[in-house]
């Protein structure tokens, strides 16, 4: 189960549209809000989502963060044997989306919202808080 202080994420195929889906209390969220910040103002990064940026990835997915000049959204990696995913975005969707993950955060009611990069091909990713804090347990 993830801490207070991380976000859960999860690759779910069986949502009406297989789902990416971050969840978590709101320091979890705010937490993941910086984290978007930080990478955003870096620009060109990579990074593997994962216990060491707050983020606690369950049912063995594999996440890489790509802040690049050209979005493409969520999607599956290349070739991969594991569930590993690619998630590039730009600087300013990072920023976008980190704020629209605050302001979930701070609204102190359960809630969800969409990072949508309006991508081709890409999958829906989801940020929830207070919906399914149920699924840290079933989803291990």
């Amino acid at each position: 189960m993830a801490s207070e202080e991380q976000i859960s994420v999860g690759f779910f195929a069986d949502f009406h549209d297989p789902t990416m889906l971050f969840w978590g209390s709101s320091d979890a969220l705010r937490r993941f809000a910086g984290f978007l910040r930080n990478a955003g103002r870096q620009g060109r990064v990579r990074a593997i989502l994962n216990e060491e940026n707050g983020i606690n990835p369950i049912r063995g997915i594999r996440i890489r963060l790509e802040i690049s000049v050209r979005a493409s959204g969520m999607l599956r990696a290349p070739g991969a044997a594991a569930p590993e995913f690619n998630w590039r975005i730009t600087a300013a969707q990072a920023s976008k989306f980190a704020d629209l993950v605050e302001s979930l955060a701070n609204s102190q009611k359960p809630g969800h919202l969409y990072l949508d990069c309006e991508a081709r091909d890409e999958f829906v990713v989801v940020v929830s808080m207070g919906e399914y804090d149920d699924l840290d347990t079933a989803a291990n």
